[in-house]
């Protein structure tokens, strides 16, 4: 009765320990948060001091980008205002709307 019971603990303790080993990696390899900011232009950015004017400028574009990629686009702006509220869109290059760019 004693043996199943130590066997039983045994194979639980074994099992948590492989697991806290794998995850102590995987945050080893994650390494720090990501810097997040709010920043109203590229020299708002820059003055920060966290990163060069280039960086910034590179890190805006990168933003426009995946917003145009991932933000639904309608077909008119009355469309558009309906789903994003009123006054938060505007008129894409394709002659589509989206929300506007916004910090979230």
């Amino acid at each position: 009765m004693v043996l199943p019971r130590f066997c039983l603990v045994a194979g639980l303790a074994s099992v948590t320990l492989l697991t806290a080993c794998g995850k102590a990696e995987e945050l080893k390899a994650a390494g720090p948060p990501a810097e997040r900011g709010i920043f109203i232009s590229t020299s708002d950015c820059a003055d920060s001091g966290k990163l060069t004017a280039e960086q910034c400028g590179q890190a805006v574009d990168m933003a426009v980008a995946a917003h145009e990629q991932q933000a639904p686009v309608y077909k008119t702006r009355r469309q558009c205002e309906t789903v994003e509220g009123p006054e938060r869109c505007d008129k894409s290059s394709d002659e589509q709307y989206r929300a506007g760019l916004t910090a979230e």
